[in-house]
C-alpha cells in the first residue's frame, strides 16, 4: 500500500488499475485523472488516500470484499450494484467508439457483430464492453488482466481481436512499432458510457453518501472534472 501525506480524519482505502492516462504509477507516486479526482474528494472531506494497487478484476473483488472503499471510473451495472453504492450520476461520460483490433496484416474483416463469431476474443478480466457482447457467452473470449498481455497475445496470433477504447490502448503501443501493426476493424460499439464513483458497500463511506454526492456536483458545476481532463489530455 502506498500513502499520501497524513491527516486526522479516517483514510480512505482506493484500488487503483494502471490504466494511463487514467492512472498511472510514475516517480513512485499514482498519477492520472483518476488519482486528481479522487484527491479532490479527499481535499473536501479532510482526509487522506490509501492506495490498493491492484489487477481490474481483484480490484472489484476487494470492494466486494470490503477491502477497500472505492473503485474510480467503472462503468455501473446492476450486478456491480449488488456490492457496490454508485454516486447519483456519473462524473464524465466516454463517447470513444469501443474499437475491435486486429493486425495490421490480418486477412480477418469484422464489419459487424456476427463476424466475432468463432474469432478468439481478448478481454480484459471483469471488464464490461456492451451488454450483448457481455452476455454472449458463445463467443470464445480468453481474459487477461492487463492491456499489455493484449498487445501481446495480438501481435503473437494467439487471439485474433480484442476491444478496447483508442484513448486506453494507445498509451500501451510505442509510435514506432506496435502503433503501425494494429488497426481498428470496421465494426465498433458507438455508445456514451458513464464514469462512476464506486463505494463498498460494507464501507463506512457509504454513510456519507449525501456528502459525496454534494461534492461530486460541486466539482462537476465549478468545472473542476472538466479541468482535470484538458490537463491530462494536453500531456
Amino acid at each position: 500500500m502506498y500513502s499520501s501525506k497524513s491527516y486526522a480524519f479516517l483514510p480512505i482505502k482506493v484500488g487503483v488499475y494502471i490504466e494511463p492516462p487514467y492512472v498511472n504509477y510514475v516517480n513512485n507516486e499514482f498519477v492520472g485523472i483518476n488519482i486528481d479526482i479522487i484527491k479532490s474528494f479527499a481535499q473536501r472531506l479532510n482526509t487522506e488516500l490509501i492506495y490498493t494497487p491492484c489487477p481490474f478484476i481483484r480490484c472489484i473483488l476487494l470492494v466486494k470484499e470490503g477491502q477497500i472503499d472505492v473503485v474510480v471510473g467503472i462503468q455501473k451495472s446492476p450486478e456491480r450494484a449488488k456490492y457496490m453504492q454508485f454516486l447519483a450520476q456519473p462524473f464524465s461520460i466516454q463517447y470513444y467508439p469501443l474499437n475491435f483490433y486486429l493486425l495490421q496484416d490480418s486477412q480477418l474483416t469484422i464489419n459487424n457483430y456476427n463476424d466475432l463469431k468463432k474469432l478468439r476474443i481478448g478481454t480484459i478480466r471483469g471488464a464490461l464492453y456492451f451488454d450483448t457482447f457481455d452476455q454472449d457467452n458463445a463467443l470464445i473470449k480468453m481474459p487477461v488482466t492487463t492491456y499489455e498481455q493484449l498487445i501481446q497475445l495480438l501481435l503473437k496470433g494467439r487471439i485474433d481481436t480484442f476491444p478496447e477504447r483508442e484513448e486506453s490502448i494507445t498509451p500501451w503501443l510505442s509510435p514506432d512499432n506496435t502503433k503501425q501493426q494494429l488497426k481498428a476493424a470496421s465494426f465498433h460499439f458507438q455508445k456514451a458510457v458513464g464514469s462512476y464513483f464506486a463505494i463498498s458497500k460494507k464501507s463506512q463511506l457509504v454513510d456519507q453518501l449525501q456528502r459525496l454526492n454534494d461534492i461530486q456536483q460541486l466539482l462537476i458545476t465549478s468545472g473542476k472534472i472538466d479541468e482535470i481532463y484538458e490537463k491530462w489530455r494536453e500531456k
